[in-house]
């Protein structure tokens, strides 16, 4: 996704908001209850959980994907896992 994608949703999002006002009260209701359902506190105030930092398994870097993670990962401070998905 581009950043003028993002830009289209946020102003798709901003005029739904302004047509519909109760539109923003039920998506926050909706994030209250998902968060609320992680197990953290509604989403009220704190900050929700990070997701797990994804590990590569060694078959993630078998053959022509492999050879170029491992020759740039000495020369960059990307992580393999970005640099696997390139």
């Amino acid at each position: 996704m581009s950043n003028s994608d993002f830009y289209a949703a946020e102003r798709a999002v901003q005029s739904a908001v302004q047509n519909n006002p109760e539109l923003l009260e039920k998506i926050r209701a909706d994030d209250a209850a998902r968060h609320k359902a992680a197990g953290n506190g509604g989403g009220q105030g704190k900050a929700s959980a990070e997701p797990a930092w994804p590990e590569l398994k060694p078959e993630a870097l078998y053959g022509l994907v492999g050879d170029i993670v491992r020759t740039t990962d000495p020369f960059t401070e990307a992580d393999p896992v970005a640099t696997s998905a390139l």
